[in-house]
């Protein structure tokens, strides 16, 4: 009930700020970290073991077509993200697509850079929420050193129709607490 009343009283902006969490992010990380995490192939390129999943990124028509083919003969699902996108805009979910690869390419080759990722199979407790999306744990984290501490987890869920969870297209997101 307290959180309510701070939420009239002062504003979604205030107990939730994305800007003041990403003024930490540029504080805190070095320029070449931020880029990691500003851009959705790095962060592929650095953690794809984690991801479990096959995803390819496009940036240059020269380096990186032949990779994006042989990802669109192979996947006929898939989900394609801007690579430098933030809050689900510009997110698309193609499913059981018919078109040839190059037909794909050449249609997806005009938005500029991105990443395409084998689409993931959530499981049925996390789908219970809202089907439509993959809803999401996000845990936020600092390293100094060698030590790790958690400042704050959330769980973000999906509304609608829409095929993404982010807060500021529409979803929804509420804290977790992290300490138990």
């Amino acid at each position: 009930v307290n959180m309510f009343f701070f939420f009239i009283a002062h504003g979604r902006e205030k107990a939730n700020n994305l800007r003041m969490q990403y003024g930490y992010c540029e504080i805190v990380n070095s320029p070449e970290c931020r880029e990691i995490f500003d851009n959705k192939g790095k962060t592929y390129e650095k953690f794809g073991p984690f991801y479990k999943r096959e995803a390819v990124a496009f940036n240059d028509m020269e380096v990186d077509k032949e990779k994006c083919l042989s990802f669109l003969n192979k996947h006929k699902s898939f989900i394609y993200k801007p690579i430098h996108g933030v809050g689900g805009k510009g997110i698309k979910i193609f499913k059981d697509t018919s078109k040839t690869a190059e037909a794909i390419f050449a249609e997806l080759s005009c938005d500029g850079s991105y990443l395409l990722e084998e689409l993931i199979v959530q499981g049925a407790e996390m789908s219970a929420l809202h089907k439509e999306s993959i809803n999401t744990v996000r845990i936020a984290t600092f390293k100094i050193g060698d030590e790790v501490t958690i400042y704050g987890a959330g769980l973000r869920i999906g509304t609608g129709s829409s095929i993404v969870d982010n807060a500021s297209s529409g979803g929804l997101f509420c804290h977790i607490n992290h300490t138990y």
